[in-house]
């Protein structure tokens, strides 16, 4: 394992097996789910609008038998930094898996300026599956994730400057979803709700 420290982020690259075509992204972030009255917007209901608030604060890719993670260096660095996470996600080989797609898909169309890169596969199978029961019921490795599954404590973890804690889970949420696209694949889903002449 490698890591290193650049003027906007930190930077960790790992050799890990991989037999699958094309890259597991997993992205952080920083910031609140879009709100309507009432409380958040729906899943799949104004796709878009629900991830207008999001920064990007880290980027794991796994892919051709390598994992790499950047991070960005700090709230000072978080604007830089979404220039890189942008570049990172378009260069990535195709096709592209996520966990939720709609989150990739939607977190990249607000930090890219509003550029629209569509994600091949999704891992869960239907919205709000949560990854930790997939893991539960899969049996798979929690791989030292320091924060158990729990994603939203990236955001506390990036407040306090904790950058290490965001790699480990990053690091663990790649594998986690590596085993999940080994042991019970991906469905190939098309955006069907992307309305880019609401924006």
């Amino acid at each position: 394992m490698q890591t290193r420290v650049g003027n906007h982020f930190r930077r960790m690259e790992e050799l890990i097996e991989t037999s699958f075509l094309g890259t597991i992204v997993d992205i952080e972030t920083i910031g609140e789910f879009g709100r309507v009255k009432g409380g958040v917007l729906p899943i799949g209901s104004d796709y878009l609008q629900r991830y207008r608030e999001m920064k990007i604060t880290a980027v794991g890719m796994l892919f051709a038998g390598k994992m790499v993670i950047h991070v960005a260096n700090g709230v000072h660095s978080l604007d830089t930094f979404q220039k890189t996470a942008v570049q990172l996600v378009s260069e990535s080989a195709e096709p592209r898996y996520a966990f939720n797609k709609a989150f990739e898909e939607g977190c990249y169309f607000w930090n890219s300026g509003h550029e629209f890169l569509e994600f091949d596969y999704e891992l869960q199978r239907y919205p709000r599956e949560r990854k930790e029961s997939v893991v539960k019921s899969l049996n798979i490795d929690n791989y030292g994730d320091p924060f158990n599954g729990k994603g939203a404590k990236c955001k506390d973890a990036f407040l306090s400057d904790d950058l290490n804690g965001i790699m480990k889970h990053n690091r663990a949420c790649l594998l986690k979803e590596s085993q999940i696209l080994a042991m019970r694949g991906a469905e190939r889903l098309a955006t069907k709700w992307l309305d880019l002449d609401r924006i």
